[in-house]
């Protein structure tokens, strides 16, 4: 029996909210607040400026658009050995297994709580241990957590998780990949003691290809990075699917 893990569920409904209005003007309120956090003070800004018939590529394929993650090789304690491959890229549609062996069996895979069948969630590092996270470059400013989803052994989705205080490295980068976002939203949020913190989230739409930066995401010290292939979640059934009856 597969054991099924936790995945940050109040952040993914957020990012699929934000998903569904990415082709608005603004991102929608429900967006903003972390998990256990309450709204606080909406100031909404203006969308910053990104023609997607000017400077978007037109499909996911194109170099401006992201075909995938690159990974890195992260190892805290002397070992014997190591993976063969210390930097690496898992294309979309990659399959599952096909993935586990390329990670060197270091993916830890399983059914995603409340998702659909067929749906799994797959860490590759966590901070703190051996593992495989998100490659920044050789000047990158700490580790970044990557998470990993499959839909029918398929890669459609990544999440990538970073101390808040990194927020203004991982939009640098993004912005120098995909130049401006086409949605930006500021707004505040508040803990579970009512301390306001602001919140920021953008929005880039390339192709095929949704990229979600958010200042704040399961926690109010933690964001968070989603990179969602479209023509694979929007097969995805939305609707719950429920367990299995205790009788």
């Amino acid at each position: 029996m597969r054991t099924r893990l936790a995945s940050s569920s109040p952040v993914l409904a957020v990012i699929l909210l934000l998903m569904a209005s990415a082709s608005m003007a603004q991102v929608s309120p429900a967006g903003v607040a972390a998990t256990g956090d309450q709204p606080g003070r909406q100031e909404t800004a203006p969308p910053q400026a990104a023609s997607a018939g000017k400077d978007a590529p037109a499909t996911a394929t194109e170099p401006a658009a992201p075909s995938g993650i690159r990974l890195r090789w992260y190892g805290l304690r002397q070992r014997e050995s190591q993976p063969s491959e210390t930097r690496l890229k898992l294309e979309w549609k990659t399959a599952e297994a096909t993935a586990k062996e390329r990670l060197d069996g270091k993916l830890r895979c399983s059914s995603r709580r409340g998702g659909a069948p067929g749906e799994d969630l797959c860490f590759a590092g966590i901070k703190g241990y051996d593992g495989w996270f998100a490659d920044f470059g050789d000047d990158a400013k700490g580790w970044f957590e990557p998470r990993l989803f499959f839909y029918n052994g398929l890669l459609y989705q990544y999440h990538v998780e970073f101390g808040s205080d990194e927020f203004s490295y991982v939009v640098a980068t993004l912005q120098r990949a995909l130049g401006q976002p086409a949605t930006s939203k500021r707004s505040t949020v508040k803990n579970r003691m009512g301390a306001e913190f602001d919140q920021d989230i953008l929005i880039w739409e390339r192709g095929d290809v949704i990229v979600i930066a958010m200042r704040r995401g399961a926690k109010v010290t933690e964001g968070v990075l989603s990179v969602t292939y479209q023509p694979i979640s929007k097969t995805i059934p939305k609707e719950p699917t429920g367990g299995e009856a205790p009788f």
